[in-house]
């Protein structure tokens, strides 16, 4: 993005509410907040002194927002299950829409909300003063062009789409002793955030889905190619029970809790950022779907992503056909996290949910059957110590943030950066020699990763290739976050150390337990310095305190219950699809 140009006055304060652009003076302009920051962080060195704030403070308000964002999600859908029908001239069920539009639907509700009572909070602290907010230009001349569930979601880590938020949200709460003025340096055309195709598949499946067509069992994480025609035979000879269930319930007013002026800015964020697939392009994509083959009463198994409309429309389809959904586990958050609304309202209300070993979450509606994770079973006690490595591995960063759930908040998210250089400076010099690190892959974090641990820490050596190869044969791994490597290092039996703020990560109150029961035997530390002195004082023989008796009984039970394998992991899953 090119430079922000603005007529300045030095005698007045700029605040800058998504970029800093390259001309942010800090004696007197401010920034909203960690996120202005992105790709910026060379402009003023000092910026993480800035004392940000977060939208939600843990606890009972972030609780509370939950629960609200929640029905706000069934009222706006039940409103637009409606318009769609008759704008499309069809007559489909309120579970056909949801399945089509819950996941972009939520992250625009959580998205907005979470800058209004950003900003809000910023005007009750500061809106007395005379500011010169910078802006983008006028949000009402701009028609975005998201082609799908997953394009808007890519959008919506975009510094152009996140101004555009922020923009709107301070025209409506912006003081009289504010001065909007916009920025001169955008592009008011529609642009598509459309990602190139991946460049590796299974060419197993791709021949597989070819020539069998519409499969029953599919996108199924970690399970062989092999099994995919297995348990798609199974399907088809399965007794069919014409009893699917749908736990989505219609919901005709909104919430108490949000202002009218809210609930107006969001209909109008509706309008614009509603995804083509839903739009114009829904009658061609309705059709490619209905042209598929849908049995009544069978079960369709299916771990596909929430945000894939080629998906969404087939299981869609597959709900008013009166197949039986059977959606998949295929992350960690499942069962462990308090505030999981993207996972609940996307995935547990169809018939049956496949977990890796829970049974409840935090009270979510669902029929949760526990099963073996293929993908783990083929790492189960895999871990043989083939190098003297101490790999800390690391996860994405992200401060413009979609959701209202269990992702650490902006400020948490600076902090946990930091927590990774007093962890290093907290090593003994063996440790620390032996030490590398894994920054995240997977996608762009919105802070420096491995450039910004580099230039704090000299001469530390970064893990390339293939992560499981590496931590498969480790001296010991460290993990600073609850993700799904702390799954895949205890179902693996992988000497493991972890730190994180459990008010950044707040578990489920079912998961408590198993993760004290980690802490006692000293696998997970409150902070970088307790776990950094843990690691010091086993380096020498990771192993005399991983293999003991009580850590041993303490990664089993968590295994059982968060990460469960099995060699026969196929037939654990005949028995269960059996009896759906």
């Amino acid at each position: 993005m090119g430079p922000i140009v603005v007529d300045t006055k030095q005698s007045e304060q700029r605040l800058f509410l998504s970029d800093i652009g390259e001309s942010f003076d800090p004696e007197r302009d401010l920034a909203l907040g960690p996120w202005c920051f992105i790709d910026r962080e060379d402009t003023y060195s000092e910026w993480e002194k800035i004392p940000f704030f977060d939208a939600f403070e843990p606890g009972e308000e972030l609780e509370n927002t939950v629960r609200n964002v929640d029905a706000l999600l069934r009222n706006r859908l039940t409103l637009l299950a409606e318009h769609l029908n008759h704008r499309h001239g069809v007559n489909y069920s309120f579970a056909y829409w949801w399945t089509l539009a819950a996941r972009w639907m939520n992250h625009l509700i959580c998205t907005s909300w979470r800058r209004w009572v950003h900003l809000k909070k910023y005007i009750e602290y500061r809106g007395d003063d005379p500011l010169k907010v910078i802006v983008s230009g006028d949000p009402r001349m701009v028609d975005w062009d998201f082609r799908d569930s997953a394009d808007f979601s890519r959008g919506l880590h975009s510094e152009r789409f996140d101004c555009w938020l922020w923009s709107e949200c301070a025209r409506q709460l912006a003081p009289v002793t504010w001065t909007l003025e916009a920025r001169l340096d955008e592009d008011n055309t529609a642009k598509s955030f459309v990602a190139d195709p991946p460049t590796r598949t299974n060419a197993l499946r791709s021949m597989l889905r070819a020539r069998l067509g519409r499969l029953p069992f599919s996108d199924v994480p970690g399970a062989p190619a092999a099994s995919i025609g297995f348990f798609s035979c199974l399907l088809q000879v399965l007794p069919r029970r014409r009893n699917a269930v749908f736990r989505g319930k219609p919901l005709e007013t909104p919430p108490s809790s949000f202002p009218q002026a809210f609930l107006n800015l969001l209909d109008f964020l509706i309008e614009r950022t509603m995804p083509i697939s839903l739009g114009a392009d829904f009658t061609k994509r309705e059709a490619a779907a209905a042209s598929l083959k849908y049995s009544p009463g069978r079960l369709f198994v299916t771990g596909a992503a929430t945000m894939n409309d080629v998906a969404n429309f087939q299981t869609a389809h597959a709900i008013e056909s009166g197949e039986r959904i059977v959606r998949i586990q295929h992350g960690s958050d499942y069962g462990t996290m308090t505030y999981i609304n993207i996972e609940s309202s996307g995935e547990y209300l169809n018939d049956a949910f496949l977990t890796w070993g829970w049974i409840s979450q935090n009270g979510h509606p669902g029929n949760f059957v526990p099963i073996p994770a293929p993908g783990l079973s083929r790492l189960a006690n895999r871990h043989r110590q083939k190098t003297n490595a101490l790999i800390l591995v690391g996860t994405k960063m992200t401060l413009r943030t979609r959701r209202i759930d269990h992702i650490p908040q902006p400020t948490r998210v600076v902090a946990y950066r930091r927590e990774k250089l007093s962890f290093v400076r907290a090593l003994d010099e063996p440790a620390r020699r032996s030490l590398i690190y894994r920054d995240y892959k997977r996608s762009k974090s919105n802070l420096s990763d491995a450039p910004f641990i580099q230039a704090n820490i000299e001469g530390l050596k970064l893990c390339e290739g293939e992560l499981d190869d590496a931590i498969l044969g480790c001296r010991l791994l460290i993990l600073d976050h609850p993700g799904t490597l702390l799954n895949v290092a205890l179902a693996a039996n992988i000497p493991t150390v972890c730190y994180w703020d459990q008010q950044a990560w707040p578990l489920a109150s079912e998961a408590a337990p198993y993760f004290n029961a980690l802490k006692k035997v000293g696998i997970i530390f409150p902070d970088a310095a307790q776990a950094a002195n843990h690691v010091n004082r086993n380096f020498a023989d990771p192993q005399a305190w991983w293999s003991s008796s009580v850590v041993q009984r303490a990664r089993t039970n968590w295994t059982h219950q968060y990460a469960r394998t099995s060699k026969i992991w196929w037939w654990h899953w005949v028995q269960a699809l059996t009896k759906l």
